[in-house]
């Protein structure tokens, strides 16, 4: 189980797994219970007749919770909430919204005749919503409601109210009985009230400032028990006959006979007046007594009705027995797939410890490696500083390239009009090869003529010395 808040999305999953929701309940923004029950309608109305905005402090019993909308909302209002149900926790959606939402109501799994005041109460508030309609005693319930709250607290009851149409509803103060499933196929549907009958019920069981608003055919009943009644003597007398019949209303003063009185039966004076006394107590008691016949009767045939009720509870119960040895079969089997369950958890375990052992050694090798990227890096830096150094000197040097280029593009312009200047000499210096290989041929031509005329000096000069020898 997560130790921190639930995510939307787990709450979700926790909402998913249960498919009878009734009520519509917020858990956290964008969770909402798939119920039917849109129970914020209600929550407005109830707010007009008296649920306090602020409940620090309070007491609140919620009758027929279902999922809790109520319960949590008196708690969120601050109040101590009591939420009973007829049908166990697990059958609603209450366990998890109450998980959700770290609730501190107190579920109990219990028949609303079973309440007793001096266990589960008394209380500040009661609500008593979309109850009363499917109890065969509906006055009792009332009843029960009033001795539940503390001097000066308030029932705020809902209920469906009578869809017969020929009854002057808002009037006449009357309680339609449902036979069967004659209403919405439901045979828990039993009495339904005209709101002057439902003013009327609540009234007559000792509350005052009763106020009812409908809202189509459904009916919100405020009431208050009295602060001045904190003996719960309301809750005895509110039933007795009214209208001057004394029926069980009547309590005998107690007379003051002593022994003058009856020393004295002949003195009509003063018997007389105390017989006619006696005669009228006598006649109060004998209404008194056949008042507690009624009472008997009515109290005997609730009985039987109470015993053909324990008679259907006790069939109801003998097929729950059954039911519950066919799932002693389910329950065996379930112990079985956990014990499979158990098996299969050990080996996870034993290939988690193993796991574990393997994340270690891993853990170990990250730590060398994370140690080797630490020198990397290091030296990666260095790296990053002579890459940084040599980068500013290949700039220098590539200015230095730049300078050289454009003294390179000046000495090949240079170098250009030298060649020009060559083209021309060597085209001057050709015309003089050509002058040059002329004046070679005159020489030539000239040594020639120059050795011939040695030759010819020589023979004459040789003519002449021999002639001068001679």
């Amino acid at each position: 189980m997560s130790s921190g808040p639930l995510s939307p999305k787990e709450i979700q999953a926790r909402v998913d797994t249960f498919q009878r929701w009734y009520h519509r309940i917020e858990l956290a923004p964008g969770v909402v219970t798939p119920g039917t029950n849109v129970a914020t309608d209600s929550l407005e109305i109830l707010d007009e007749l008296g649920l306090p905005e602020d409940c620090t402090g309070l007491d609140v019993l919620d009758i027929g919770c279902r999922d809790g909308f109520f319960s949590f909302e008196a708690e969120r209002r601050g109040g101590r909430v009591t939420a009973i149900d007829y049908e166990p926790a697990e059958a609603t959606g209450f366990p998890i919204a109450s998980e959700v939402l770290s609730s501190k109501v107190v579920f109990h799994h219990l028949d609303f005749y079973n309440l007793d005041p001096d266990v589960h109460g008394p209380f500040d508030i009661v609500l008593f919503l979309g109850v009363i309609y499917h109890l065969r005693y509906p006055i009792l319930a009332i009843e029960r409601c009033f001795q539940l709250l503390k001097p000066g607290g308030c029932l705020l009851l809902e209920t469906q109210l009578t869809v017969d149409e020929d009854v002057p509803w808002k009037k006449v103060p009357s309680w339609e009985f449902v036979p069967g499933n004659a209403f919405q196929g439901d045979e828990t549907n039993k009495w339904l009230p005209t709101p002057a009958g439902l003013k009327g019920a609540i009234g007559d069981c000792g509350f005052e400032s009763v106020e009812v608003t409908t809202t189509g055919k459904r009916g919100l009943a405020f009431g208050r028990r009295p602060e001045e009644d904190p003996d719960g003597t309301a809750a005895v007398q509110r039933l007795r006959p009214q209208d001057g019949d004394p029926g069980l209303d009547v309590f005998l003063e107690e007379d003051e006979f002593d022994e003058e009185d009856l020393s004295s039966p002949n003195d009509e004076s003063r018997a007389s007046p105390r017989v006619d006394k006696m005669r009228l107590q006598i006649k109060n008691l004998a209404r008194i007594i056949e008042s507690r016949d009624v009472l008997v009767d009515s109290l005997y045939s609730q009985l039987d009705i109470a015993r053909r009720e324990i008679g259907n509870r006790d069939r109801e119960l003998a097929s729950q027995a059954d039911l519950l040895r066919s799932r002693d079969g389910e329950i065996d089997s379930a112990k079985e797939q956990v014990a499979d369950l158990e098996d299969k958890l050990t080996r996870r375990q034993e290939e988690a410890d193993a796991g574990e052992e393997l994340a270690a050694n891993l853990r170990e090798t990250l730590e060398d490696r994370e140690a080797e990227i630490t020198a990397a890096r290091t030296e990666l830096e260095s790296v990053e500083t002579l890459v940084e150094a040599r980068t500013e000197e290949i700039a220098a040097a590539l200015e230095q390239i730049e300078d050289l280029r454009e003294v390179l593009a000046a000495r090949e312009t240079e170098l250009g009009a030298a060649g020009e200047q060559i083209d021309d000499l060597r085209a001057v210096l050709s015309s003089k090869d050509t002058e040059l290989g002329d004046l070679g041929a005159a020489l030539e031509q000239a040594r020639g003529t120059l050795t011939a005329l040695g030759e010819t000096f020589a023979g004459k000069i040789a003519l002449k010395l021999l002639q001068m020898r001679r």
